[in-house]
């Protein structure tokens, strides 16, 4: 069973209990009819007053779809179930909403107390009827909202008792909200020439598989590389042109530990980096010094482009939470380093405490080049470490 059932007798019952037996006791003694027809009805009332608040809400089904919406801040979407009454008819039920105040309701009154929105809506549910509930929110702040308590109250008509059904279990939908964005100042002055497999103009390789075109022969020129087609058909020597590869990969250290540390700006600022990395086609991992229960001790997303690589990054910055117990920033760090894997571009964000320097500059005398994202305002800008 999805509900946990509670019947509240009201005071007025022993009132009402209390009056019958006088009206049968005076029907006795006084032989009257009237009195007698009183005592009935009263037994009567009760009689259905205690059969309609042990059967209604028995038969009570909720229906709700388990989904995953992920919203930006000020976007909008809507909490929707649907109550199924198979049993008892409710004329005046109330249902009590409670969700993680991540997103608030746009058209429906509600108090938020300690981070709970709560929201209450009067509803009545013949038998054999279906009630879909539908509550318009906007999301508010980054994180993961649940419906996680639904309460139905279910008064009786004469005003004798009181039905209150608990939902036992986390509705299974949920609203993913989305970091919000937070411009970096990027820097494109420092390259790096690692050696790698992505489309880098600037870079000192070339993949020999990947020819992209011919020019003129320049002395030199090694001999397999002569394009001896295009050279035929212009009478003159052709060299292959091929692609210019090496390593663009971002390597993003997320520090979110530390009493200095504005954790929500520091999200911000990382996912704007992953937003323009995926913009600008660059490839990127990135660590959080959040402990998980896995592989890892921390959250870590091995290296990936493109939009699905920047939806598991989203979603791991919208599941971080100031309670979220955390690791020792450099000792992450060094466990990235220990992974083996070269990263040409390596970014800081957030805090940083002295016992993590040496830690972070092991990247640079690995051949990469370390940043680090200081915040001015409502912006920040990547500085190269020294």
């Amino acid at each position: 069973m999805i509900w946990k059932k509670e019947i509240i007798q009201e005071k007025n019952v022993l009132i009402i209990t209390q009056l019958m037996i006088l009206f049968l006791l005076l029907s006795f003694f006084v032989g009257s009819t009237p009195i007698l027809f009183l005592f009935i009805l009263g037994c009567f009332i009760f009689f259905m007053s205690y059969l309609y608040l042990n059967l209604v809400g028995n038969n009570l089904l909720l229906q709700n779809e388990t989904t995953t919406v992920r919203l930006n801040l000020k976007d909008t979407d809507e909490w929707k179930f649907s109550l199924v009454n198979k049993g008892m008819p409710i004329l005046k039920g109330n249902l009590r909403i409670c969700f993680t105040n991540k997103v608030e309701p746009i058209n429906h009154s509600f108090i938020d107390v300690r981070s709970i929105v709560e929201v209450n809506i009067p509803f009545k549910a013949w038998r054999d009827e279906q009630v879909d509930i539908i509550i318009p929110v906007k999301a508010m702040r980054r994180g993961v909202s649940r419906i996680h308590h639904i309460e139905v109250r279910i008064p009786h008509l004469f005003g004798t008792g009181l039905v209150i059904l608990e939902h036992r279990k986390m509705l299974g939908s949920k609203k993913l909200v989305l970091p919000e964005r937070k411009p970096v100042k990027t820097s494109k002055k420092e390259v790096n020439f690692l050696q790698g497999n992505q489309y880098t103009q600037t870079s000192i390789y070339f993949d020999p598989l990947q020819p992209i075109g011919t020019r003129e022969y320049q002395s030199g020129d090694p001999f397999p590389y002569i394009h001896w087609k295009a050279s035929a058909r212009t009478q003159h020597l052709q060299t292959k042109v091929f692609s210019p590869i090496g390593a663009r990969t971002w390597l993003l250290l997320l520090n979110v530990d530390g009493m200095k540390t504005d954790i929500e700006t520091s999200i911000s600022h990382c996912a704007y980096l992953i937003d323009y990395a995926v913009r600008e086609n660059i490839p990127f991992a990135l660590a959080i010094n959040v402990t998980t229960f896995g592989q890892s001790l921390y959250y870590f997303l091995n290296e990936g482009e493109g939009r699905g690589q920047r939806q598991q990054a989203f979603d791991l910055l919208a599941l971080l939470s100031l309670a979220s117990f955390t690791i020792p920033y450099h000792l992450m760090i060094k466990d990235v380093m220990q992974r083996g894997i070269p990263y040409p571009y390596v970014i800081h964000i957030g805090s940083i405490e002295p016992s993590a320097y040496e830690s972070l500059m092991g990247f640079g005398k690995k051949g990469s080049l370390v940043f680090s994202v200081k915040s001015i305002g409502n912006q920040g800008a990547m500085e190269l470490w020294k």
